[in-house]
């Protein structure tokens, strides 16, 4: 508990000391191994992610492709407690048509 400058106590910060416990449980240990912090960006090959080999007899079938996008913001509507947010979600879908230019 933190305590703030009031009267004879000494402004202090809350110790996160009685947390260890918790981090050090077997089965939080279970759960946080099972998981991977998220990569840096050098890690990541998005270009080598969506290279696709097409079979060339099926790529003449082809006519369209679709291709979709999206989005979100996330926005406070309330800051105090209980605080409130609302998230917009946007998408775009694109049509291209393979004999067009």
């Amino acid at each position: 508990m933190s305590y703030n400058k009031t009267g004879n106590r000494p402004f202090e910060f809350a110790s996160k000391s009685n947390h260890i416990h918790i981090i050090k449980d077997p089965e939080v240990q279970k759960f946080l191994s099972q998981h991977e912090l998220p990569k840096e960006g050098d890690e990541i090959s998005l270009f080598d992610q969506y290279l696709v080999d097409i079979d060339y007899d099926v790529a003449d079938s082809v006519e369209f492709i679709i291709a979709v996008d999206g989005g979100d913001t996330t926005v406070p509507v309330k800051s105090k407690f209980p605080s409130s947010t609302i998230t917009f979600f946007q998408f775009g879908a694109n049509l291209l048509k393979i004999s067009e230019p």
